[in-house]
């Protein structure tokens, strides 16, 4: 069985005994084959993340420095006194953690959302319900890290 096959199971969308069997007896190897939220798309998938349709200037897709200091110029760190280091630190990986949540939400979409539609057939209505104000969602935090981007593209 397919990943899809298996998601519309559980969610009762497909309802056969076969497939019913499939995923009892599969079900300590049910998520063998997910993916942690930074690795890659498997080969063939329909999407990878470099594939989610936003905007260059947010940087969804780049591959940036997991730290701050990594991030600038050499000696830029260790000129700040410590406390000034350690806040812009923090402020580097509130920028990163809204960074991966547009990520995911954008995953939702594309993945779960527009999947479901194509292999399950699902209505609307009834992702709608899975997923309420997923838009709205996106909206919201994609416009709070162009602001974030903005803000730190200007210092």
């Amino acid at each position: 069985k397919n990943r899809w096959q298996r998601v519309g199971t559980k969610l009762g969308v497909i309802k056969s005994t076969e497939d019913r069997e499939d995923i009892e007896g599969d079900r300590e190897n049910l998520l063998d084959s997910e993916l942690l939220p930074a690795e890659d798309f498997p080969e063939g998938f329909p999407i990878s993340l470099r594939n989610l349709d936003t905007d260059p200037f947010l940087r969804i897709q780049k591959e940036e420095p997991e730290t701050w200091a990594a991030s600038v110029p050499e000696g830029v760190a260790s000129a700040l006194k410590p406390h000034e280091a350690k806040r812009q630190e923090h402020i580097y990986e509130f920028i990163m953690t809204e960074k991966h949540h547009c990520q995911l939400l954008k995953v939702i979409q594309k993945v779960f959302c527009e999947g479901m539609v194509t292999y399950l057939d699902m209505k609307p209505e009834l992702l709608d319900r899975l997923f309420p104000q997923l838009e709205t969602l996106i909206s919201l935090h994609f416009e709070f890290l162009r602001q974030l981007r903005e803000r730190q593209d200007s210092t």
